[in-house]
């Protein structure tokens, strides 16, 4: 069956990850439109706008991190991230 990110039309790889992380826009001409990455305690860790599609997370602490996704039609999405060493 589809996978949650994949009835959104996106796709976030790899999870866990170490380095970096991937945002696919699957089936969408839609464009991200801003971007956080938040701790799970709710602080705002880092924040982007309009997204590339390659995010460098080397900076973060190891630890599981909630994606804040804003797509430029106003849909949001979350998606859990979680970052080993």
């Amino acid at each position: 069956g589809l996978s949650e990110e994949d009835m959104k039309g996106i796709r976030i790889y790899p999870n866990p990850a170490s380095s970096e992380i991937y945002i696919d826009l699957t089936g969408s001409s839609n464009q991200i439109e801003s971007l956080q990455i938040v701790s799970i305690n709710g602080q705002v860790i880092k924040h982007y706008r309009k997204v590339d599609r390659v995010i460098d997370i080397s900076t973060l602490s190891e630890g599981m991190y909630i994606l804040q996704i804003e797509l430029a039609d106003g849909v949001q999405i979350n998606n859990r991230v979680l970052v080993l060493r």
